[in-house]
């Protein structure tokens, strides 16, 4: 089934809490920003997302997944470099 960007940005925005996300489009492609709301700190922005990537809820599924994989890797790089006490 096919998806409207509408839904795949609802999905997609509601994936990542506790931390707020937005993502936007131009004519081809689409931007994913995962944030803190508190702090306003960006924890991964992701440019160039082909739509096509977004047509169906399999498709979105498998982007949060990947979207999830490297938030997971973004904070343990920033663990490895934090100071040590």
């Amino acid at each position: 089934m096919s998806r409207t960007f509408t839904q795949a940005r609802a999905t997609i925005e509601s994936s990542f809490t506790p931390l707020s996300s937005c993502i936007s489009q131009d004519s081809s492609s689409a931007r994913i920003r995962i944030y803190d709301a508190a702090t306003g700190e960006s924890q991964l922005f992701v440019a160039g997302i082909n739509l096509h990537r977004l047509a169906t809820a399999r498709d979105i599924g498998r982007l949060v997944d990947e979207l999830r994989q490297e938030l997971e890797i973004m904070n343990l790089g920033k663990q490895a470099v934090r100071p040590v006490k």
